[in-house]
């Protein structure tokens, strides 16, 4: 078969090209983008990835796509359909895969890629399911499946080994997608906030899957430039009576919408727990705000790979409860979480 090249809005999925090994190579030497694989590619490693790739492309017609813009990156990482290892539980299984690099993080474009390969396997291959699954400590890619509107099979969840030669297994999470009730598209932010949301308030505050064990609140904004309310989920860390939040933005270079919020209009509304409240928001920064970053980090480790994700200096903001005379100090009637283990 011929190796075929597929288009999106931005993105072009085609074979690969000579000019792709170096700049593979480079993305598969960077720790950053190989934070949750056993060790680092060698050039030589990449090179064989690549002859495989294109082979099998050629012999199968899918299989791993090097992904450019169109216009703007001739080359930013891969995307592919591939037959999962026959050791693993769930198998004969097609998966859904990508790595990116970098620098192209934070922009939408693996879920635009994987979006379609996966309507390519479902439309032209005729597969009746497509799966992806990650480490449970790779909250990035688990999240990435539940934006591509796959489903979380407990019962599927298997372990498989860490870094060669150690005996230990990691928990991987399995996720998958069937043809017939797929929607075909990936959600977008707002519509994943609202998914939160919408468990948040129907579960008393508990949200599962990359979530479970986080302290989540609802925080409703004023809009800076609208004037309308935004509604927005987000884990906090309790500080005596304060809510600390975090503007990580998943590690993209811009700061959320709700911080240019709040120091336009630092009233707002909190949901946590069974309670609503209004409450004032302040930046912390300082020694104060170095604190309050490393007891985030430590609670939730995944938040570190935010931070090395971007340039910036991630905001800490603290809110406080506008309260009345003789009303409880917001954490004395809320019940203890575990602690958090997703990252925003």
């Amino acid at each position: 078969m011929s190796a075929p090249t597929l288009r999106s809005e931005r993105l072009l999925l085609r074979p690969w090209r000579d000019s792709d090994r170096e700049p593979f190579a480079a993305m598969n030497a960077h720790a950053r983008t190989m934070e949750h694989f056993p060790a680092l590619w060698t050039r030589q490693q990449s090179d064989e990835f690549v002859d495989k790739a294109q082979a099998t492309l050629e012999r199968e017609g899918f299989g791993p796509w090097a992904v450019e813009v169109v216009g703007v990156a001739p080359f930013i990482g891969f995307v592919s359909l591939e037959r999962v290892r026959a050791d693993l539980p769930f198998a004969p299984a097609i998966e859904v895969m990508w790595r990116f690099s970098a620098d192209y993080w934070g922009r939408g474009y693996a879920s635009e890629a994987a979006v379609t390969a996966m309507k390519y396997g479902f439309e032209q291959c005729g597969f009746e399911e497509i799966v992806g699954f990650a480490s449970a400590p790779n909250i990035a890619s688990r999240r990435m499946n539940r934006r591509l509107q796959m489903l979380p099979d407990p019962t599927g969840d298997f372990e498989y080994p860490g870094l060669p030669g150690e005996h230990r297994l990691l928990r991987h999470v399995l996720y998958r997608a069937r043809r017939h009730s797929w929607p075909g598209l990936a959600l977008t932010s707002r519509e994943w906030n609202q998914t939160i949301i919408d468990e948040f308030r129907a579960h008393g505050s508990q949200v599962g899957d990359t979530f479970e064990g986080s302290r989540l609140l609802i925080l409703t904004s004023t809009g800076a430039r609208t004037g309308r309310s935004r509604t927005n989920p987000t884990v906090y860390l309790p500080d005596g009576d304060r809510f600390i939040i975090f503007g990580t933005s998943g590690g993209r270079p811009e700061n959320p919408a709700w911080y240019h919020n709040l120091k336009a209009n630092p009233r707002a509304r909190v949901e946590v727990g069974a309670e609503t409240f209004e409450v004032t928001a302040e930046e912390v920064t300082g020694p104060e705000r170095d604190r309050l970053d490393r007891r985030q980090t430590a609670a939730d480790p995944s938040f570190a790979e935010y931070e090395s994700k971007t340039a910036r200096r991630i905001p800490v903001i603290a809110l406080r409860r506008v309260r009345a005379p003789g009303d409880q100090a917001p954490h004395e009637s809320l019940p203890r979480k575990a602690s958090p283990g997703g990252s925003r």
